[in-house]
C-alpha cells in the first residue's frame, strides 16, 4: 500500500481525554447554572458549539465555545495514552517520506 499522508484523530485513537472533557463541562455547568449530568449525556462526540446550541442556545457563540475549548486544551490531568499508540506513531516515523 502506498499513501502520501496519514491522518489521525487524537481522541479515542491516540489518547483518551474523557475525564478532562467531563471535568471541563462540569466546571462550565456549575459556573453557568446548568445541570452537568444533562450536558454530559449529550456532549460526547459533539463539538462544543453544538452542545451549547442544545443546552444553552442563548450562550452558543464562538467566544463562549472557546472558553471550555481552551480549558480542555490546558488540562492534562487524567489524559490517558491509548495502549499501543506510541508504537503506532514510532512505526509511522520509519515510513519513507513523500517522493
Amino acid at each position: 500500500m502506498r499513501c502520501d499522508a496519514i491522518l489521525f484523530d487524537l481522541d479515542g485513537l491516540l489518547g483518551d481525554s474523557t475525564v478532562i472533557v467531563e471535568r471541563q463541562w462540569e466546571i462550565w455547568a456549575r459556573a453557568n447554572g446548568h445541570d452537568a449530568r444533562a450536558i454530559l449525556d449529550i456532549a460526547h462526540g459533539r463539538r462544543i458549539i453544538e452542545t451549547l446550541r442544545l443546552v444553552a442556545p442563548e450562550r452558543a457563540t464562538e467566544d463562549e465555545a472557546r472558553r471550555p475549548a481552551d480549558s480542555e486544551a490546558a488540562d492534562v490531568v487524567g489524559f490517558r495514552v491509548i495502549r499501543r499508540a506510541l508504537a503506532l506513531l514510532r512505526g509511522c516515523r520509519q515510513l519513507p517520506g513523500p517522493s
